[in-house]
């Protein structure tokens, strides 16, 4: 059985990370419909996915897999035909996917109208673009701006600001910066890491991540379609989350202290190159 390798960027790049989709039953779409149409968009056969009788997720008891791995996966309930059907799609499955293929993808389950339960996109830096030393205001107190709200965090009391890797190839703790900013069930999370410290691998990786839910996720999804990954990203993240200026803390109101300048350079850095989304494109035979 292949396994689908993990990514690993050649260059900067934005790259969706997760996919799930919610079909219902005025979708009009069984399970078999479904695995039709994802074997046809990734040319393998049915006969690739094999049955379990658990789901993903909680409310589904049976499920298919591809290669009979969690990486892209059909879970239903054989009991419940309102739980509707979920097709989910881990970063590893997306990597399966060509460019072409995910937006056959993204047009087919628009078009049926399925509803995107989550999507995660991501934006990689391997070239140290990402001004990752204002990463350091995280032990002093770093401003984070968040929809209708504004609040300080710090190291201190924030667990959220450091996540620990172990090493794969010893017994050794990693810690780095790691950044979260909502939670795992809001609309719109943002993530920000050394991506090449949790891979345990030794040249620069810095991953700036958007985990959306719902309307946030098909707006984005449109976004892509529309090749304006970088817009859409940005828009979502400047909702969110900035850095700003740490000498304007003695001003009275936080909405009016100033953006970091570093920081306001990689937004512009973002909406001015052409970027587009990376796909591997394994076969998957």
């Amino acid at each position: 059985m292949k396994k689908i390798i993990d990514y690993i960027p050649t260059n900067n790049a934005f790259c969706v990370d997760w996919i799930s989709v919610s079909f219902r039953l005025e979708n009009g779409l069984n399970v078999n419909d479904i695995l039709l149409k994802l074997s046809s968009i990734l040319n393998v056969s049915t006969d690739k996915f094999y049955h379990n009788n658990k789901g993903i997720m909680a409310g589904y008891n049976n499920s298919l897999r591809f290669n009979n791995e969690k990486f892209i996966s059909i879970s239903y309930n054989i009991d419940n035909a309102k739980q509707g059907i979920l097709l989910n799609i881990t970063g590893q499955g997306c990597r399966a996917f060509s460019n072409d293929q995910l937006f056959d993808l993204f047009y087919w389950i628009l078009d049926v109208g399925a509803f995107f339960t989550r999507l995660d996109i991501a934006f990689d830096d391997i070239n140290n673009l990402t001004p990752v030393h204002l990463y350091d205001f995280i032990g002093q107190d770093l401003l984070i701006n968040k929809r209708d709200s504004y609040t300080f965090i710090s190291s201190n009391n924030n667990q959220n600001c450091f996540k620990s890797f172990i090493n794969k190839n010893s017994s050794e703790l990693n810690v780095a910066p790691n950044l979260t900013v909502g939670s795992r069930y809001s609309k719109c999370m943002v993530r920000a890491y050394n991506k090449a410290l949790e891979q345990n691998l030794d040249f620069f990786w810095w991953r700036l991540e958007l985990q959306l839910r719902y309307d946030f996720a098909e707006k984005m999804v449109r976004y892509i379609l529309n090749d304006l990954v970088a817009f859409g990203f940005v828009e979502f993240l400047n909702s969110y989350f900035r850095i700003v200026e740490f000498s304007d803390k003695s001003k009275e109101f936080v909405s009016l202290y100033s953006t970091h300048s570093d920081w306001q350079n990689f937004i512009n850095y973002l909406l001015e190159e052409d970027f587009t989304i990376t796909s591997l494109n394994i076969n998957l035979g």
